[in-house]
């Protein structure tokens, strides 16, 4: 079944750096989560909810140049942490102080508020290491605002926020007693950031419009780096505006999703949009135009249903069906829009566009366009980090026929182990691999955030791929060595990443991060085809020490294959079926030498090489 791996655990901190060692950097520090479903709204990090806009007539200001308007508080949701919100006009001062500067609103030089997580002791200020402490603490309005004439309404600040293992959000009442909650930045995750100055507006008509007595307050859960605000106010909110939120390359909830793929294993193109009500008002008959190009030429188009109703500040996703196939090589882009019956007050968030790389051999899951970060462990002799450990990508194979001939993927320049294993997994990690190639590394072949460099490892044993299988491919870390895959600081929601600890003797998929780990399917990286357009058939792996895999051309009327020694002595004799393509044999009961593989024909024979190791 696909994504049938075991279960995921929350809370897990995996870092490219020792603990020991001086203050993470803002690609090194991911955090595990478990088996939590699709967040069908989750975008990319850097625009979640997140808009530069015009509002409506500003209902109630303050510049935060005191606190007097606010009042601070915990739930005590998180036992004794009691730390509040402040005043400031320096910014963050814990470990991770001013490497992220802070807010640069119009009225920054009077004063902003802030909870800055580390700096109130959630991390040790020696070593930057979480220290475990949580929070749940607010800033909340002193007094109500009547928002009896305004049924459209919505809070807009200035703000800049980074995430570590925490969530922030606006809270609403209208009794001073009880809250609805509202999470912003879903889709955030470790590390993810806003821009320094960004502005958020978020729609509240559904819990506030109309209302005599509204209340509304942030709140900071968990623990981490920061949350900066500043400008704060209630607006009239925009009745109409509906906006697309994710453009999907594939169905990431019967697949994962892909950057580049093969020719040979794309079916009738899966596409999935999500669109969210980011008005006051319901929105109803929301559709999306989509168009397929392949360059300047448009390849597919249609229009689906998203929601007939659609009420303000819900989304929705639409995963749907194009039946187009690409049939040649090439990048495809994918354009959506997406609308309702209703006249918008904003077009500006209606489009959005992904591409996708249908390739001859290659499969991959990263961004090209996008940063490559290292990620991994340090070798730490007085921890469990000292213990081997693996990481990779997953892949679904949809179409029979594709066998997996080489791994590829950048190493980072952190990576003291001299050799790692390459390594894949069929449907169950936990049932051992059925591939394994040891990779011997040198310096010049690892890479850096700015100069990436792939390494290509073909297999040993060739991976026939089945359709309906999942492929774990990793690169496998030994006891006592440091390892680091590269990879892009982007979560596709997917559950595509996996890692393995031995210290738990455990599987994970790994989220936050995308690896660079690809696969290869052409078999002329391991010389095989060339070997079967030459001779009629192919010998792989050549050298092999257990099992000898055989691929025969099905029109070259092979009859038999005939293992000889050099002395000519007659081994062993197979017979080839007819139609029969592929043939494994168990050799590990051969002595080590050169061998013969003779291939009969009615027209006389073929012989190759073969090196029993």
């Amino acid at each position: 079944m696909l994504k049938n791996l075991p279960l995921t655990l929350s809370g897990v901190l995996l870092a490219s750096v020792s603990l020991a060692q001086s203050a993470f950097t803002d690609f090194n520090l991911k955090t595990f989560d478990a088996a939590s479903s699709v967040v069908e709204s989750q975008v990319r990090p850097d625009h979640s909810n997140i808009f530069s806009r015009s509002e409506g007539d500003t209902i109630w200001y303050d510049d935060f140049a005191d606190l007097s308007n606010w009042t601070l508080g915990t739930t005590g949701a998180f036992g004794t942490a009691d730390s509040l919100w402040e005043y400031t006009t320096d910014g963050p001062y814990g470990t991770f102080s001013g490497t992220w500067g802070d807010v640069q609103s119009p009225t920054a030089s009077n004063g902003w508020v802030m909870f800055d997580s580390d700096g109130n002791g959630s991390a040790n200020p020696t070593t930057g290491a979480p220290t475990g402490v949580e929070f749940d603490t607010y800033i909340q309005m002193a007094n109500s605002v009547d928002l009896s004439l305004y049924p459209v309404v919505a809070v807009s600040f200035t703000e800049f926020y980074k995430e570590l293992q925490s969530e922030v959000f606006l809270d609403v009442s209208t009794d001073g007693t009880n809250w609805t909650s509202i999470q912003l930045h879903l889709g955030f995750g470790a590390n993810d950031q806003t821009e320094q100055d960004a502005v958020l507006y978020q729609d509240i008509s559904s819990i506030a419009g109309g209302q005599a007595t509204v209340w509304v307050r942030l709140r900071f859960v968990g623990f981490g780096y920061f949350w900066q605000v500043d400008d704060f106010m209630l607006v009239e909110g925009i009745e109409n505006d509906v906006e697309l939120s994710r453009v999907f390359t594939g169905d990431n909830e019967q697949d994962y999703l892909y950057t580049k793929k093969p020719l040979s294993q794309m079916t009738a193109m899966d596409l999935g949009v999500v669109a969210t009500n980011v008005g006051g008002l319901t929105q109803t008959n929301v559709v999306v135009d989509w168009e397929i190009t392949d360059g300047s030429t448009s390849v597919a188009s249609g229009t689906e249903t998203i929601s007939a109703s659609l009420a303000s500040a819900d989304s929705d996703t639409l995963f749907f069906n194009t039946g187009y196939t690409p049939t040649v090589a090439g990048e495809y882009t994918i354009n959506m829009t997406v609308s309702s019956d209703e006249t918008e007050a904003n077009l500006d968030n209606n489009d959005g566009s992904e591409t996708i790389e249908v390739t001859e051999f290659v499969w991959g899951h990263d961004y090209e366009d996008e940063n490559y970060n290292q990620y991994g462990y340090a070798f730490d002799s007085e921890t469990t980090q000292g213990e081997s450990f693996e990481m990779g990508a997953d892949y679904f194979c949809q179409v029979d026929g594709d066998e997996i001939y080489a791994l590829v993927f950048p190493l980072g320049n952190n990576t003291t182990a001299t050799s790692v294993t390459a390594k894949v997994y069929e449907d169950d990690p936990s049932l051992g691999p059925v591939s394994e190639t040891v990779v011997d590394l040198v310096p010049a072949m690892l890479s850096t955030s700015s100069n990436v460099k792939f390494i290509t490892v073909v297999l040993d044993d060739p991976v026939p791929m089945v359709s309906g299988s999942v492929y774990t491919a990793t690169v496998a870390i030994e006891a006592g060595d440091a390892g680091y895959i590269m990879g892009n600081p982007i979560d596709d929601n997917d559950a595509g990443q996996s890692v393995y600890f031995a210290w738990e003797d455990t599987w994970y998929n790994w989220i936050g991060l995308t690896t660079a780990m690809r696969l290869n399917t052409n078999p002329n990286i391991a010389g095989v085809e060339d070997d079967i357009a030459e001779f009629g058939f192919g010998v792989y792996p050549n050298p092999t020490s257990d099992v000898l895999r055989v691929k025969v051309d099905a029109e070259s009327g092979i009859d038999a294959l005939n293992l000889v020694d050099l002395s000519g002595k007659l081994i062993n004799t197979w017979t080839v079926n007819a139609g029969i393509e592929r043939m494994s044999f168990d050799v590990s009961n051969l002595d080590a030498g050169v061998y013969f593989l003779n291939a009969l024909t009615e027209n006389g024979q073929s012989s190759q090489k073969l090196i029993i190791q």
